[in-house]
């Protein structure tokens, strides 16, 4: 858990999807890009206000609007790249 905290701590941000690499990131304030998908995998503590999670404030939450379809939060969270990291 060490070595995985210390290789979050050095990158500027992380994009992940719900996995323990979110809660880690989200523990230390990192910035991070939560990808959730509409339903099978979506579990109920990703509680999001405006795309921000409730638990990690430093987590920006886009999500699937339809099973299967990724567009949409992918270039959302492209402009929001673009827009906050100047990517």
């Amino acid at each position: 858990m060490d070595d995985l905290l210390s290789l979050i701590d050095t990158c500027d941000f992380v994009i992940t999807s719900s996995n323990s690499v979110a809660h880690m990131s989200g523990a230390i304030g990192k910035k991070t890009i939560l990808f959730l998908p509409f339903s099978h995998g979506k579990f109920w503590y990703w509680h999001d206000v405006d795309g921000v999670s409730l638990w990690y404030p430093s987590i920006r939450v886009f999500k699937q609007e339809k099973q299967g379809d990724w567009s949409k939060p992918i270039e959302a969270a492209k402009a929001y790249m673009e827009d906050r990291f100047g990517i």
